[in-house]
């Protein structure tokens, strides 16, 4: 934390030439202790999943289909369990029109057509 106000106490004071910022940025680099580390690359994690979410729930259409039995495993299971997949498809497809979204494994979907 003393680093980073190090980096803007330095900003803030006109060392903005590069060779200033890239040595305020070396020592703000090896000052980062190990949790440091972690809780940044936790941080933009959350943040990219949170965006590729809501860019996906944003640009598709939401589409009739089963309902997985399970959130971990959705129709994987009975789709791996069933001896004829090929007539579950085509019950669903009967059922839900000829194109229809499937709960896949740990919360992927499929669209089926």
């Amino acid at each position: 934390m003393a680093a980073i106000r190090l980096l803007l106490a330095r900003l803030r004071d006109g060392h903005t030439t590069p060779v200033h910022i890239y040595n305020t940025f070396q020592a703000l680099v090896r000052s980062a202790s190990l949790i440091d580390v972690v809780t940044g690359l936790a941080f933009v994690w959350a943040i990219s999943t949170a965006i590729r979410v809501l860019r996906k729930q944003s640009r598709t259409t939401k589409l009739r289909g089963p309902k997985g039995s399970s959130l971990l495993f959705g129709v994987s299971k009975e789709l791996f369990e069933s001896p004829d997949t090929g007539s579950m498809f085509e019950t669903w497809s009967r059922e839900y029109g000829v194109a229809y979204e499937l709960p896949m494994l740990l919360g992927q979907k499929r669209i089926i057509l």
